[in-house]
C-alpha cells in the first residue's frame, strides 16, 4: 500500500440525489474535509506507510534468516474485536445465515473465533495450495489493534469524541474502505477474473508465479482506497444510540450501495449504538427501519456471505424480525 492522498481530488458538485436545499451543506462539509485532510492525512499516511515499509523488512529478513514465514491461514473478512461487541461474555454469538434452511438460519451460539472467516482470504498460495505467504493486507491485522481501544471511546463518548480526534476518524475512515473494497467477495470475483485472463493463448508460454493474479487484484483495491477513505472521512460522523438491538452483517454499511452517493450510511458500532454517515443533518430511523434495511442489506449480499452476527439475548428480535421483513421490500 502506498497511498499519497495530498493528491485527492473531489468534485465539490453535490451528487444528483441530494436535495438542492442541502447542496450548500455538501459543498461546506467537502472544503472543510479538504483543508482538514491536507493537515491530517499527510502525518498518517506518512506513519502508516513507514510501518509498512519496515513491516515487509521485517519479513524479508525473516526469510533470509529462517527461510519463508507463512502468514495465519484463517483470515477474518469481520474483525473480532468488533464481533465480540456483538457476544456474550463468553464470546459467543448467533451467525445469521439467510442461506440457511429453516431454524437453521441462526443455528447453536458459536465462538466468534469461528465466524467470518476464509481461509487464505488475504494470502497468496502457492498452485499446490500448500504453502501461502503473505501481503500487504496481512498487515491490516495492525490496523485493527490501533483502533480496537477506541471502539469503547466511540460508543461510550458518542459524536463528540470522534470530532476531537480526527487522527482516529481517518484511520477508521481508512480501515472502513479497507472492508468495503477488500469484501471476500471483491477478492475471489477478482481472482477469478485474473484466471481467466492468464488462461489466454498469450500467456501460454509464460511459467508465471503463483501470486501474480492475487498481486493484481490486490493492487487493483489497493488503489481505490484513497477517494473512497476520503467520502467516508467528509461526512458528518453522529454516534447514536438505538431504541432496539443491532446486528452485525458481513459488509456492515446498512444503506450503501456506493459509499460517495449513499445520502445515509449506518455502520453498526455495538448492539446499542451506530455510526450515521451522512452530508446534512436527518432524523435518526425508527425500529421498523433499521430492521428492514439491515435484513435488506444482508439479503442482497453475495450468495454465501449473507450472514449477521447477533447477541445471543436478541435472537427472538431478529427472528421476529426476520418473519416480518423477508417478503417485504427485500
Amino acid at each position: 500500500m502506498r497511498l499519497d492522498e495530498t493528491t485527492i481530488r473531489v468534485s465539490t458538485r453535490p451528487p444528483t440525489w441530494m436535495n438542492p436545499f442541502d447542496s450548500d451543506e455538501y459543498v461546506k462539509q467537502i472544503e472543510w474535509a479538504r483543508e482538514v485532510w491536507d493537515e491530517v492525512a499527510g502525518p498518517l499516511s506518512e506513519r502508516w506507510n513507514s510501518w509498512l515499509n519496515l513491516f515487509n523488512e521485517k519479513i524479508k529478513q525473516a526469510v533470509i534468516n529462517e527461510g519463508d514465514q507463512e502468514p495465519p491461514r484463517h483470515n477474518h473478512y469481520m474483525p473480532q474485536f468488533w464481533m465480540k461487541w456483538f457476544a456474550d461474555d463468553e464470546k459467543r454469538a448467533y451467525q445469521f445465515d439467510w442461506d440457511h434452511v429453516g431454524a437453521y438460519k441462526f443455528g447453536k451460539p458459536r465462538g466468534i473465533r469461528g465466524c467470518m472467516f476464509e481461509r487464505d482470504l488475504s494470502n497468496i498460495v502457492e498452485r499446490d495450495g500448500d504453502k501461502a505467504h503473505a501481503t500487504t493486507e496481512y498487515a491490516r491485522s495492525r490496523m485493527e489493534s490501533d483502533i480496537a481501544p477506541h471502539w469503547q471511546e466511540l460508543t461510550q463518548q458518542g459524536t463528540g469524541y470522534v470530532n476531537g480526534n480526527l487522527d482516529i476518524k481517518m484511520e477508521i475512515s481508512e480501515y472502513l474502505a479497507r472492508l468495503w473494497h477488500f469484501s471476500p467477495w471483491n477478492i475471489r470475483h477478482s481472482d477469478n477474473v485474473m484466471a481467466e485472463v492468464l488462461q489466454d493463448k498469450k500467456y501460454a508460454s509464460y511459467e508465471l508465479p503463483a501470486y501474480i493474479s492475487r498481486k493484481v487484484s490486490f493492487d487493483h483495491w489497493d488503489g481505490q482506497i484513497p477517494l473512497t477513505k476520503f467520502y467516508l472521512f467528509a461526512r458528518n460522523w453522529t454516534i447514536r444510540p438505538v431504541p432496539t438491538p443491532l446486528a452485525l452483517p458481513s459488509c456492515p454499511f446498512i444503506g450503501a450501495e456506493h459509499i460517495d452517493t449513499a445520502p445515509l450510511i449506518w455502520v453498526p458500532l455495538s448492539r446499542e449504538v451506530f455510526l450515521a454517515l451522512h452530508w446534512a443533518p436527518r432524523s435518526p430511523p425508527d425500529k421498523r427501519t433499521i430492521y428492514r434495511e439491515t435484513l435488506r442489506r444482508i439479503y442482497h449480499l453475495p450468495k454465501g456471505y449473507r450472514k449477521m452476527i447477533i447477541h445471543p439475548d436478541d435472537k427472538i428480535c431478529w427472528s421476529r424480525a426476520y418473519n416480518r421483513h423477508r417478503g417485504v421490500g427485500i
